[in-house]
């Protein structure tokens, strides 16, 4: 119902007056109602795109890390099997950087923003040169390992850090631009406030004026007037950002109703946007709160296999499941970081066990690369030289025990049968024995000194054998130091390698909060000194054992050279025994000397034959000491065939 019904029917005479104002106030509360919609409307939908700018915004600050992220991800595990997809996830969220970047700006161009625009400009700028030495630091420790990636690390730093402070001027810029919008819908409410306010002083005015010419208007008025002015109140309360002002009730007059109306839907508006930034605000905090969750189960299940590591205990690994897949796939290649280095261990110290245990057969045949590889080759290198040096000790000493000592001997004992022969010669040549017989007696003590000098040599063949047992006992020393020293240097490179995985993600995730991971990062450089130290000690190590196995064969060949003197020796005695033989001859003409000759010649072959059982005793002598070393050499295991071995596998964890 209508209040210029009401009049009409009151008060003819003011009909034309009332109709009109009413219709004046009436078209004032429409256009203020429009105008309250309008502007709301328009606030919100400016306030909407700034907030889509935003979220944009942030979206492409998380493409940015997760672009670092897995670029240091593949640097720290050098693109092995199973982790090798950091270039391909890189790619990916190189292309929504450039995806986001291409919506924020469209949002920006659409709003006008043009200093948004130009940081949208300047972040686009700095993420080439960002992307492209991030990818080729990585590709060099792939390629290079620490050593070439390390170098590459400072220009990656300057560019890492161009980039972050175009992402935070960006950040800057849109924040200012929100804050801006926000001020603009303030100054905008104001605005209808003040009109609303102009519109109720025009509608009271109107009233009082209309109630001087009529009492009984005035006083029909006067109760919608004092509701109006709750409408007010309470549209003023709401203005002010009181969304919780009373709330206007029904009218049956059409103004009223209107006005109440209007409120209402300025009143609702309010509710939405805080119902909108309360929802975004509980959203950010339980992702907060799920994403600290997940760090804090994946730091404990880490400190376990770190503690287990650190302890020798390999068999430990990270059990725990993420929702994030980026947590899983770096829980995974920790757990094949650790499995790796058991098995390395685990081969490389069953062929030293078996070396110590003088068996030869054993090798790593495993896959390795890096410093694995490295271990490998010189474990396997120190077998063979072993296997090697056993197996020529072994030909050496049965070609003592068997060869030419025994050959010699044999020819001894001939030139002695052939020497009492020449006895019997003499007796025929009885005038000849007395030119030659002090010749024969010279000679014979020339051989003397021979055999003499033959048995020394023999004596010197068994202690150069034994310089060649003691030099292999001071091998089998230093492979049981190398053993030690590389279950060290296992353990150091299972937690550098782990500190450096740490330090490299949890500082791209954590943001400020990773300042803390310093710590880390001091830990990595201390840990990789005394790896360095470790491996130098290995190096001495296998050298050492390389100078003693190069000492063992020379020792060798002294004593094959010491039986080649032998043998010289011997073969001046044959000589000198195929001398006298002949001067015999020439003796037989000395008939008046017989006796006297013969009586020489039989103590010759006296001397020669003590000279037989002095040999026969170095002889005896040099062979006990030939099987000595046989029994010390043939207690290690050789391969027969020389082409294969043993093989030391170990299941894949």
């Amino acid at each position: 119902m209508k209040l210029t019904n009401l009049v009409t029917g009151i008060a003819g005479a003011l009909v034309v007056g009332v109709v009109a104002v009413t219709l004046f106030i009436a078209q004032l509360a429409s256009n203020v109602d429009q105008q309250i919609e309008r502007s709301l409307d328009e606030g919100i939908d400016t306030l909407v795109t700034a907030e889509e700018i935003a979220v944009t915004v942030q979206d492409i600050k998380i493409d940015v890390i997760q672009v670092q992220q897995w670029l240091t991800d593949i640097s720290a595990t050098r693109g092995l099997d199973g982790l090798n997809d950091g270039f391909d996830e890189a790619a990916k969220y190189a292309q929504e950087f450039e995806q986001k970047l291409a919506i924020a700006r469209a949002l920006a161009q659409k709003f006008k923003a043009d200093s948004v625009l130009t940081s949208l400009d300047n972040v686009e700028q700095a993420f080439g040169p960002f992307y492209r030495v991030g990818q080729t630091m990585a590709q060099g420790y792939i390629d290079g390992g620490p050593e070439v990636g390390n170098k590459l690390m400072p220009e990656f730093d300057g560019v890492a850090a161009a980039m972050g402070e175009a992402i935070d001027r960006m950040v800057d810029e849109i924040k200012t631009l929100t804050a801006a919008e926000r001020d603009i819908v303030v100054a905008a409410r104001d605005d209808v406030l003040a009109q609303q306010a102009l519109r109720t002083n025009i509608d009271l005015l109107s009233h009082i004026g209309l109630a001087l010419a009529s009492l009984g208007i005035v006083a029909m008025f006067v109760v919608q007037l004092r509701k109006l002015g709750k409408v007010a109140d309470v549209a003023t309360q709401i203005a002010e950002g009181n969304l919780d002002a009373p709330k206007l009730g029904t009218s049956r007059w059409y103004e009223l109703a209107a006005l109440n109306k209007s409120i209402g839907v300025f009143r609702d508006n309010g509710f939405a946007m805080r119902a909108m930034n309360e929802e975004k605000e509980a959203m950010e905090a339980r992702d907060r709160e799920k994403r600290a969750e997940m760090m804090c189960e994946l730091q404990a299940a880490f400190g376990d296999v770190v503690d287990g590591a650190a302890e020798g205990d390999f068999t430990q690994r990270v059990e725990a499941k993420f929702a994030d897949d980026e947590l899983n796939n770096l829980a995974r290649g920790v757990n094949n970081l650790v499995s790796n280095v058991e098995r390395g261990l685990r081969e490389t110290g069953t062929v030293l066990a078996a070396l110590a245990h003088t068996d030869l057969t054993l090798r790593v045949e495993g896959n390795y690369s890096g410093a694995f590889a490295k271990l490998k080759h010189d474990t396997n290198h120190v077998a063979d030289r072993l296997t090697e040096v056993i197996g020529q000790l072994q030909v050496t000493s049965s070609a003592i025990a068997t060869g030419e000592i025994l050959a010699g001997a044999n020819d001894l004992s001939d030139r002695t049968t052939r020497q009492a022969a020449t006895i019997e010669e003499t007796s025929a040549a009885i005038e000849q024995l007395a030119a030659t017989v002090m010749d024969n007696a010279s000679r014979a003590e020339q051989a003397t000194g021979n055999s003499k000098e033959v048995a020394r040599t023999a004596e010197e063949s068994g202690e150069v054998m034994d310089k060649a047992n003691s030099a292999m006992e001071r091998i089998t020393q230093s492979s049981s130091k190398i053993s030690n020293i590389i279950g060290l240097i296992d353990d150091i490179a299972f937690q550098t390698n782990l500190l450096a995985l740490n330090a490299s993600v949890e500082a791209a995730r954590a943001g400020e909060a990773g300042k803390g991971f310093a710590v880390v990062a001091i830990e990595v450089r201390r840990l990789a000194q005394s790896a360095a130290e470790a491996s130098a000690d290995v190096k001495e190590l296998i050298s050492q054992s390389a100078d003693e196995v190069s000492n063992g064969s020379k020792l060798v060949a002294d004593a094959a050279q010491k039986l080649e003197e032998m043998l010289g020796f011997a073969r001046s005695n044959n000589d000198i025994v195929l001398q006298i033989a002949k001067e015999s001859k020439e003796q037989a003409a000395a008939i008046d000397e017989v006796s006297a000759a013969v009586r020489q010649m039989d103590e010759m072959t006296q001397h020669n034959a003590a000279l037989v059982e002095e040999t026969n005793a170095a002889i005896d002598q040099t062979e006990t000491q030939a099987q000595e070393l046989d029994r010390i050499v043939d207690v290690f295991r050789l391969n027969k065939s020389g082409s294969t071995h043993k093989t030391v596998r170990s299941a894949a964890a």
